[in-house]
């Protein structure tokens, strides 16, 4: 039933280009949702997988994926975002290596030179670690590696 309402909520913010009165075009997110240089970011503390956290992402919203992080400025709007609403733990994010290739790609094809690795990572440890979470050590800052197996909160994001 939440993922339901969840879903009916960012539908009706999708619809965020529709004509007012005079013909101009209107952006919103959908209620929640932070609003920050034109994109919608959503976060979900119910604890899934990496790949159906991006599933689920993708179901809310067209254009929406896991949060891709492309400069310090959004990692401080997401990480007091994410802290102010009574998180659950690490969280999932857009960044993995889909190739197990050590090339870590966005899953909204983002390209940014931008990283906040915590210190030593990532290490893909024992060789299973493909998938990125923020560290709520970090207060949401920083990044690490970590198996897509795991269950985590995420943040889903979409441009307006």
């Amino acid at each position: 039933m939440r993922t339901t309402a969840h879903l009916i909520l960012c539908l009706l913010g999708c619809l965020v280009l529709s004509p007012g009165l005079e013909g101009t075009k209107t952006q919103v997110c959908p209620n929640g949702w932070l609003h920050f240089r034109h994109k919608c970011y959503g976060y979900f503390k119910e604890k899934i997988t990496w790949a159906n956290a991006e599933a689920e992402c993708q179901n809310y919203c067209p254009g929406a994926h896991l949060a891709s992080v492309l400069n310090e400025a959004e990692t401080n709007v997401l990480a007091g975002y994410i802290s102010t609403n009574s998180p659950a733990g690490n969280v999932w994010i857009g960044l993995h290596d889909a190739s197990a290739n050590r090339k870590w790609q966005w899953t909204d094809s983002s390209i940014s030179n931008y990283k906040a690795w915590a210190p030593g990572e990532p290490n893909n440890w024992m060789g299973k670690e493909r998938c990125t979470e923020l560290l709520a050590s970090s207060g949401y800052k920083l990044w690490n590696d970590v198996s897509c197996k795991v269950s985590r909160g995420f943040i889903c994001k979409y441009q307006l």
